[in-house]
């Protein structure tokens, strides 16, 4: 029989107590299954042709977890309906789990030991074919911890992951590249000012040197011949200052360009695209049909299955 029946087929007469006793039960212990009375006379001559006909009809349409075949207690002749030869190679024929609740605990019919299972009384079988929902809640119960002590491992073994990922990738990042030569440019412009601040001041001491040694007569024209002198100095030296940083401007700025170029973001929007298997990048087709994978595209992420491996 089935563990918890969600569609309950009962043969048995609509106006005795057998079908009061089994609904009353499984309003009571199961009330989300469904109940489909199909109407029998339970004695008399006609019974057992109208049992084998409610029979045929419930397999017919198929609509039943388990057919349960009851009625209350009587004498030995009431239920000679129950020990009818037709009606239990009928029920023996069902393609149907049966359960069989023929009169009180003591009687006992054919039907009962031809059925996948038997039951005391009326208010047993709809016991039987009714689990307790205390026993299910504690059931769900379990599983939800279960479950929520699953979850919390796979998201702290996700976290960790996170962050080795993160710290392997931190030295060799574009934009960690990007700052170091930054940093390289920022040491040679300084490098730079410092050699012609040098000059500058070199350049000074020598003409004050020279001027102290000039005669009050050419001490004039020699010292405007120092100023061009100077002045083609200083702007040669604003000139190699300036190709200087130039140089290094382009150079970064072509640094620059090369590391974006090589960038997972620059490469995704070239077309490209990166696929994930487990949290880790797929290099090997060789995986099994039906495996589930995430492609991350420029603009965005896919789900995807295998269907071919190639």
């Amino acid at each position: 029989l089935p563990e918890a029946p969600r569609c309950i087929g009962v043969l048995s007469s609509p106006q005795g107590a057998a079908i009061h006793d089994v609904l009353t039960t499984l309003a009571r212990r199961n009330p989300l299954a469904r109940v489909i009375l199909y109407p029998i006379p339970v004695q008399g001559a006609d019974a057992p042709a109208r049992i084998i006909e409610a029979l045929h009809t419930a397999q017919r349409r198929d609509e039943c977890d388990v057919l349960l075949l009851t009625r209350g207690g009587g004498s030995l002749e009431d239920l000679q309906a129950f020990n009818n030869e037709a009606v239990a190679r009928a029920l023996a024929a069902s393609n149907i789990p049966t359960l069989s609740a023929v009169g009180h605990e003591i009687d006992f019919s054919i039907t009962d030991f031809i059925a996948s299972e038997r039951a005391a009384t009326p208010t047993a079988a709809a016991e039987r074919l009714s689990p307790d929902q205390r026993h299910w809640h504690q059931r769900l119960n379990q599983d939800r911890l279960r479950l929520a002590q699953v979850l919390q491992q796979l998201l702290l073994g996700a976290r960790r992951r996170q962050r080795e990922l993160t710290a392997r990738l931190a030295p060799a990042s574009p934009q960690r590249r990007l700052l170091d030569r930054s940093q390289w440019l920022d040491d040679l412009q300084q490098r730079l000012q410092v050699q012609m601040r040098q000059r500058l001041r070199a350049g000074r001491q020598a003409l004050q040197a020279q001027r102290a040694g000039l005669s009050a007569a050419s001490l004039l024209r020699r010292l405007d011949q120092r100023r061009q002198q100077w002045q083609v100095l200083d702007r040669q030296l604003r000139q190699v200052m300036q190709r200087r940083l130039s140089d290094s401007a382009r150079r970064q700025e072509h640094l620059r360009l090369r590391l974006s170029d090589l960038g997972p973001q620059e490469v995704l929007r070239r077309g490209y695209s990166i696929t994930w298997h487990d949290g880790k990048v797929l290099r090997d087709p060789g995986l099994p049909e039906g495996e589930v994978l995430r492609v991350q595209l420029q603009a965005g992420e896919l789900q995807a299955r295998v269907s071919k491996a190639e």
